[in-house]
């Protein structure tokens, strides 16, 4: 559930995003990073931690401590749940799949760069990206005291109406029409926009014919444009924390659409 502690404050930047959402600034940052997320949202602005790498035990822990970062600030997190992947998998049943030839290969650069053992696990090592994985992050965000739920890649809607049912808001990154639509029908809350220049996990299609794309297809529902951009320089000054240090997170601002009664919030 969205907070009310955190007020809006009225001015030229704030919109109708920022009053549903709680927030000062449409002012939005996606970090891999639990204290940069906070930071972002105890700005203002709304700070979405970045979770698909974390297992369902490390993901609940982290949740919880980022909301004790920003007690009384909006927050979210975002996690990949594509569909395509299969139901339910082991490390042990990919290795067993890896053709000798591969483990040959991998095994002769390991040599020839003297690549040293590996000392100790990660996320690849331990888990399997599998529909049986992707439910149990999902239970652990909707179990978790966070405002907002955005979807990277994939809108399967029973794990949406699962985050919708906890109270939470719902994103979904669109990279064509065809993604709004189905994030639609999935009863997703606000589309985003990110072109192909932001990453390009979402679609070929470039940012500014993305666009008005996404608008059309929202049919006046609330959307947002994601894109990348090293250009902090050009930012007000009061902006610029969202980026220094932190060149590999992505923030935005909103600004009002034309014609609209709607917010089409603009990232770099």
């Amino acid at each position: 559930m969205i907070s009310t502690d955190h007020k809006t404050r009225s001015g030229s930047l704030a919109n109708a995003l920022c009053a549903q959402l709680g927030i000062r600034y449409p002012v939005f940052g996606l970090a891999h990073s639990i204290e940069v997320a906070a930071a972002i949202s105890n700005a203002g602005g709304l700070g979405v931690y970045a979770a698909a790498r974390d297992g369902p035990n490390e993901l609940a822990r982290k949740l919880a401590d980022l909301r004790a970062l920003c007690p009384d600030a909006p927050v979210g997190v975002d996690l990949l749940l594509p569909t395509a992947l299969p139901g339910a998998a082991t490390p042990e049943d990919l290795a067993a799949a890896i053709p000798d030839g591969h483990r040959r290969f991998v095994d002769g650069l390991f040599d020839r760069f003297n690549v040293p053992p590996a000392t100790a696990g990660n996320f690849f090592s331990q888990y399997v990206r599998s529909q049986a994985l992707f439910e149990e992050q999902i239970t652990a965000v909707a179990e978790s005291r966070m405002d907002v739920f955005a979807a990277g890649v994939g809108t399967p809607a029973g794990s949406l109406a699962r985050v919708r049912r906890a109270g939470k808001t719902t994103f979904a990154l669109v990279g064509a029409v065809k993604h709004a639509r189905k994030a639609i029908e999935a009863g997703v809350d606000v589309l985003v926009a990110q072109g192909y220049d932001a990453g390009g996990h979402t679609g070929m299609v470039g940012t500014f014919t993305l666009v008005p794309q996404i608008i059309a297809a929202a049919g006046g529902g609330p959307c947002l444009r994601q894109a990348a951009s090293a250009q902090a320089a050009r930012l007000p000054p009061h902006w610029r924390w969202a980026h220094k240090g932190h060149g590999s997170e992505r923030c935005g601002w909103a600004a009002p659409s034309t014609g609209s009664r709607r917010h089409l919030p603009t990232s770099w």
